[in-house]
């Protein structure tokens, strides 16, 4: 197989996901914000945020990976996650569709032009280094 004919030359779009409207815009005016102790305790899960909209009615909504960790960090307020998106994402396994909280929209790319490659040197490390002495 010829090198060239490995790459897929083209023009490269990131994956599109499908805005359904920020957090506040679906929840509407005196919309309120709920969370579950034992969902935002367990780190190993996704935050699940419970929507109450002003009739009462209410949704969990599942946050992406990145909002969850950034809002038990304290790096998202509660105030700040009324301002994000809901995407409509789908199951790969079901093909079901479900609504979930992401990061904001915005070209993510970061792109830096290099003239000339630098050769990498791995760090040489001594067996002394690695021997532990009394």
């Amino acid at each position: 197989m010829e090198k060239q004919n490995l790459i897929n030359w083209g023009v490269f779009t990131p994956a599109d996901r499908e805005e359904v409207g920020s957090v506040h815009e679906i929840a509407g005016p005196n919309a309120t914000l709920g969370l579950i102790r034992t969902n935002y305790d367990d780190t190993t899960k996704r935050l699940v945020v419970i929507l109450k909209n002003e009739a009462g009615e209410s949704a969990a909504i599942t946050c992406s990976s990145a909002v969850s960790d950034a809002v038990r960090s304290n790096k998202i307020t509660l105030k700040q996650l009324f301002g994000f998106t809901i995407f409509k994402q789908v199951n790969s396994d079901t093909g079901e569709e479900y609504p979930l909280i992401g990061m904001p929209s915005g070209n993510n790319l970061m792109e830096f032009k290099i003239a000339e490659p630098v050769a990498y040197e791995p760090t040489v490390v001594s067996a002394e280094d690695l021997v532990a002495y009394e």
